[in-house]
């Protein structure tokens, strides 16, 4: 196997009116509704990642797609499938899974647990670099839809309605490439 010239460690999140856990990737990666709000991506021995917010509709930057489409980036992820998927379909890609690496298989692979809060903890993850204990809350916060009130006039969560929240979904975004990265 040809040794990739880079490594790209990255982790999306998504919005969507479909429930992924009802309605399986396959159906969720489809819906008309779902779209890749944060990228994250950590190059090679970087320190700390990049992150794109595609919240406003901007489409993703040039250098991003070259590298998502380029055979001599290898592309990891926790789930890969969840990320190939997305990216393929959200942006209209035609990626190729061979390029792509589950780090969520290569753990369970060596009998490591297959979430990435859990695997963390088993290797003994630093808190620095281990997922976010509140990622559940802020993913049901930003990732889904909610009753229309006050708080949340357009039916979702945003960084004009919750901002302070929506800086720590970024982070946690990150945070979640750097702890995949380490596992």
């Amino acid at each position: 196997m040809k040794k990739p010239k880079r490594v790209m460690h990255l982790d999306i999140e998504t919005s969507s009116a479909l429930d992924l856990f009802k309605v399986g990737v396959e159906n969720y990666s489809r819906e008309p509704t779902t779209k890749i709000m944060l990228l994250s991506a950590v190059y090679d021995d970087e320190p700390m990642p990049q992150q794109w917010d595609f919240t406003s509709g901007e489409e993703p930057p040039p250098s991003l797609v070259s590298d998502l489409l380029d055979p001599d980036v290898r592309k990891l992820a926790w789930n890969a499938r969840f990320e190939y998927l997305l990216i393929s379909r959200c942006w209209y890609l035609d990626l190729d899974l061979t390029q792509w690496w589950c780090v969520m298989a290569m753990a369970r692979s060596l009998s490591f647990p297959g979430s990435l809060a859990d695997a963390g903890e088993a290797i003994r993850l630093g808190t620095d670099k281990r997922k976010f204990a509140d990622g559940k809350r802020l993913i049901n916060k930003f990732c889904k839809p909610h009753p229309f009130s006050k708080k949340c006039p357009t039916g979702w969560f945003t960084a004009e309605s919750a901002p302070e929240e929506w800086l720590r979904f970024k982070d946690y975004n990150r945070q979640d490439t750097i702890a995949e990265r380490e596992i």
